[in-house]
Parts: structure tokens; C-alpha cells; sequence
């Protein structure tokens, strides 16, 4: 996800936030407002959770097999159509955008995975420990990069980091498959 598109979901779901805890006209606040201001699931650190392809994303209104990348700004995207269309039906809603970030983010996991015991098993043992290593180093670099202060970040930083990770992922993931 491109940096204006992270904007404008981080934008919109602020607005829903802003717009679910306004007061109504009798002076009552809006039923949705704990559900829009209080859920704020965290993505979990990488994991090897697995989830199939085709894992069926709430919403969707075309099949959740595709798993071509999608076209933006002129580069090819490491991340599933399935994905934008969930990002599309979440309308700005952060628990739904978060939840679709999660579903691509163990999809993209998973694919980094694969794509790192395949290259594991094709090495021999020194170039094993050096990408072993690299590995390592790349996981750290995540972690700085895309690290969260759960205390001090609200639903818009943590919207942005659950992205970072997410991207990073993909395209290590691209990496290692290229390999």
C-alpha cells in the first residue's frame, strides 16, 4: 500500500471514529461509538500461522482465489486483489481495515515462510548460515521499522505499523521467491 492510500484509509477511519461518537441531534451519543472508538485489535509479531490462498475475506464481492498482484502507480504489487477489495468493503472502518490487514498479513507470512524453506533446502550448509543470518538481520529491521508503542499509539499508528509490517513482509517475501 502506497503512502497516499495508507493516508486515506487512516483518514477515513479517523472520520468514522469522529463521526460515530458525535453527538446526536437529541443529544445522545451514537450506539456505535464504543465498538468505533474501543476496538483496536493488535496484530500479533510475525508468526507461522498459516492461511490458505483462497481464505475467504468478509465482504468480497469476487472470488478470494485471486492471488494476481494488482497494478498501482505503475508497479506490480506483491499484495493480493483480494486484499484491495477487502481494504474497499471496509469503508474507512478501522476494525474491518484492521482485520483485512491481518488476513493478508498471514497470508504474505505464510508465503515468506515457503519461500524461505525452499531456498533453506537448496543451499548448501555455509550459504544456509548466511541466510540464516540475513534473515535475522532482516527481522530486526522490521521490528525498528515497523515497531509500535502499543502504550503511547493510537488506532492510526497502529493501523500504520500493521501496514509496514505487512508490506515488508511482501516484499521480502517477492525477494526470497526470486531467489
Amino acid at each position: 500500500m502506497n503512502n497516499k492510500k495508507l493516508f486515506l484509509l487512516i483518514t477515513m477511519a479517523l472520520l468514522s471514529a469522529c463521526n460515530a461518537s458525535a453527538p446526536m441531534s437529541n443529544g445522545t451519543s451514537s450506539s456505535s461509538e464504543a465498538s468505533a472508538t474501543t476496538y483496536a485489535p493488535e496484530m500479533s509479531a510475525p508468526s507461522n500461522a498459516t492461511t490458505e490462498q483462497g481464505a475467504d475475506i468478509v465482504g468480497a464481492t469476487t472470488p478470494a482465489t485471486s492471488s494476481s498482484p494488482t497494478i498501482a502507480n505503475g508497479e506490480a504489487s506483491m499484495l493480493r486483489n483480494t486484499y484491495d477489495q477487502c481494504l474497499e468493503v471496509a469503508s474507512g472502518v478501522t476494525p474491518d481495515i484492521q482485520d483485512c490487514i491481518e488476513r493478508e498479513y498471514e497470508y504474505q507470512d505464510d508465503r515468506l515462510s515457503k519461500a524461505y524453506q525452499l531456498l533453506l533446502s537448496r543451499l548448501n550448509n555455509n550459504k544456509k548460515l548466511e541466510l540464516e543470518a540475513e534473515h535475522k538481520k532482516w527481522l530486526s529491521m522490521r521490528d525498528a521499522e515497523c515497531g509500535l508503542d502499543v502504550e503511547a499509539g493510537g488506532q492510526g499508528q497502529r493501523l500504520e505499523a500493521n501496514d509496514c509490517f505487512l508490506e515488508i513482509t511482501a516484499r521480502r517475501a517477492a525477494e526470497l521467491e526470486a531467489r
